[in-house]
């Protein structure tokens, strides 16, 4: 177990009618002793609850995942594909424009490839125009 200070903050609150605020924003911080390890925190909260929390948790990783395949405009089919092979991970850094946009070539379908490739030329010529 490790001390560690666990903060939240509620957000001002406002009458929709008036304006007025019926809350001010507000913060409080605690201070406790937190599980390190998964062991720790079964034996701290026992096993059924650390479970229940896990799938909570990863539920909603995965839904954002999901949410990221919508958006990226794929079908039914390649969602479920892509889901099904989907592993929760560690938060990790960003990726660079240049990163994302390589992903995107290699999971682009020519007809989103071709609609890049002449944003690309548009912006181009607006570029070379300029000069």
């Amino acid at each position: 177990m490790k001390e560690r200070t666990i903060s939240a903050v509620v957000t001002e609150i406002k009458d929709k009618e008036s304006g007025e605020v019926v809350f001010p924003e507000t913060a409080a911080s605690v201070v406790v002793q937190f599980p390190e390890t998964l062991q720790e925190f079964v034996d701290a909260y026992k096993e059924p609850v650390v479970l229940s929390k896990v799938i909570g948790k990863v539920t909603i990783d995965l839904q954002s995942y999901i949410r990221g395949l919508i958006k990226a405009g794929k079908d039914d089919n390649e969602i479920q594909k892509k889901a099904a092979a989907w592993k929760p991970g560690m938060t990790k850094p960003g990726k660079s424009k240049v990163e994302k946009v390589g992903n995107f070539i290699d999971d682009a379908s020519d007809k989103e490839l071709e609609s890049m490739l002449a944003k690309m030329k548009a912006r181009k010529q607006t570029l070379n125009s300029g000069k």
